[in-house]
């Protein structure tokens, strides 16, 4: 059998022509096979959700260093101990009003901040600094008297 196109011999039970790739004769009917060429696909990208706003996240460190300082501080129950209760005012009424602060811009962001979990933890921590400091007040009143 010879190619129509080209006049080349066709080897065995060919569908196409090996010099110019015409189709054979008799294979009219036959599907061509199709060949996809290799293509580089990149690994899928994570996508990153919205961020969260500074605040929160200083809310957060502040009320774990507040709750932790009180902590530290909890088996002197003089007033040594309610001074260094005290000094962890600053962080603990900073991570009440940072927290709160912080929920409140990612509610009006409107989906563009994300965060609130942190912003709450911060309100959380904060709260728990609050109470640690009106129990050991309380005791402290309860001693003197």
């Amino acid at each position: 059998m010879y190619c129509s196109a080209c006049g080349a011999q066709l080897v065995g039970v060919a569908q196409f022509c090996s010099r110019c790739g015409a189709p054979a004769a008799g294979g009219a009917g036959m599907m061509q096979p199709v060949m996809q060429p290799l293509m580089y696909v990149p690994a899928p990208v994570r996508a990153r959700g919205p961020r969260a706003p500074g605040t929160a996240v200083a809310s957060l460190v502040l009320g774990v260093l507040a709750v932790f300082f009180s902590l530290l501080s909890a088996p002197v129950l003089n007033l040594i101990g309610l001074i260094a209760a005290g000094v962890v005012l600053i962080p603990g009424g900073l991570a009440l009003g940072l927290g709160y602060s912080a929920r409140r811009k990612i509610g009006r962001s409107g989906g563009a901040l994300g965060g609130r979990g942190i912003a709450t933890a911060g309100v959380v921590l904060g709260s728990v600094w609050l109470v640690l400091l009106l129990a050991r007040v309380a005791l402290f009143l309860a001693i003197l008297r």
